[in-house]
């Protein structure tokens, strides 16, 4: 017999963890210290809702992190907000699977939700199709969004004892480009892991100008949350220089969980674009992560259509695409006057439907 509730005592919180941890795969978005991450973050609308599945005999066998955000349209629930955020259901069946998707649109419908997402994961060694899961719900309409996940897998260093041949093993992984561009990055610039405020401000105020000169939305509160967790162990702040000058260049934030490195915030100078100051730090980076016995480099999620340079950026650097799929169950409609900017505004970090529903919807 399974059971599903929701994380609330220590027991479950340390079962919760060894659990996942059983998996390689599982990113530092999974963890608890995300959680604390995302509390910080998030507004006091926003509540967690960690599933956790055992069997009869109390054994952890599936989890699901969720959090619900509370709006004027109503609430919504996710597993889970912020960007690239998708765990999704880890479990040791498709049974328990099921289990922990009928706990979590139990919730959904019984706090009125007006939509609840599961995003799943691209990297889930045993992942199953939800959407069979997500259809026998007759509460509500079922939706489907999808992206493309990016991964590099990384050279086992346990059999490479020799940093050169380790070197050579992660270059040979490069596109020729890359390559090239690495060579110049190397002899232009020197790059470092640093800690010091003037690193965390120069890499604030560059991935300010990167996002805006995109029209992109750029990250503000995450920099003082992630400098609260363990550096070195939790997160890494890579900076490069450019040699002559000693100005920096370009800045890279990591996450790091069980065998996986997230990449979380890169920043490069518009100034210093032209030597590559950020290939030097990608790859001295990935180096130091194969070395502590990492195995993923989890470059996070890219549209679907559009976004074909920074695909190229990361497919050349070893990485290999997995599409995954956001699976959302609408409740209700949304009036036909609430606008993109309204829901973007009022459930700020959280997915509430895919935008083309409300296009097609508003021309209807």
């Amino acid at each position: 017999m399974i059971t599903c509730d929701v994380v609330s005592s220590k027991e479950d919180i340390i079962d919760y963890s060894e659990f996942i941890n059983k998996f390689s795969f599982a990113s530092f978005n999974a963890s608890l210290k995300f959680l604390y991450f995302l509390t910080q973050l998030l507004d006091k609308s926003c509540i967690p809702y960690y599933f956790i599945a055992r069997n009869g005999e109390r054994q952890v066998v599936g989890v699901l992190p969720a959090f619900m955000k509370k709006g004027i349209y109503g609430a919504v629930l996710n597993s889970l907000p912020w960007f690239g955020s998708n765990p999704g259901v880890i479990a040791d069946s498709p049974e328990v699977s099921k289990q922990l998707v009928d706990a979590f649109f139990k919730t959904a419908k019984w706090t009125n939700c007006v939509s609840a997402t599961i995003i799943s994961n691209p990297f889930h060694e045993n992942q199953w199709d939800y959407k069979d899961l997500f259809c026998e719900k007759e509460e509500g309409r079922y939706l489907e969004d999808y992206r493309i996940g990016t991964m590099t897998t990384l050279p086992d260093c346990k059999s490479i004892e020799d940093k050169d041949l380790l070197e050579h093993q992660l270059i040979g992984m490069y596109h020729q480009k890359t390559r090239n561009q690495l060579r110049k990055s190397i002899e232009l610039c020197r790059a470092e892991v640093s800690y010091r405020p003037e690193a965390f401000e120069f890499l604030m105020k560059t991935h300010k100008e990167n996002m805006e000169a995109v029209g992109a939305p750029y990250k503000t509160k995450e920099f003082d949350i992630i400098k609260t967790l363990k550096e070195n162990e939790d997160y890494k702040l890579f900076i490069s220089y450019d040699k002559k000058t000693d100005d920096p260049a370009a800045a890279l934030l990591l996450k790091y969980y069980n065998k996986t490195v997230d990449y979380m915030i890169p920043a490069t100078s518009l100034e210093y674009r032209s030597i590559d100051p950020l290939h030097i730090l990608i790859h001295l980076a990935m180096m130091d992560a194969a070395q502590r016995g990492y195995k993923y480099w989890n470059w996070g999620g890219s549209l679907v259509v559009g976004m074909d340079g920074v695909k190229h950026f990361k497919s050349r650097f070893g990485g290999k695409t997995f599409p995954y799929t956001y699976h959302t169950l609408l409740f209700r409609p949304l009036e036909p006057w609430v606008t993109k900017e309204a829901i973007l505004e009022q459930y700020k970090y959280f997915y509430v439907l895919p935008f083309k529903e409300m296009e097609e919807h508003a021309n209807t």
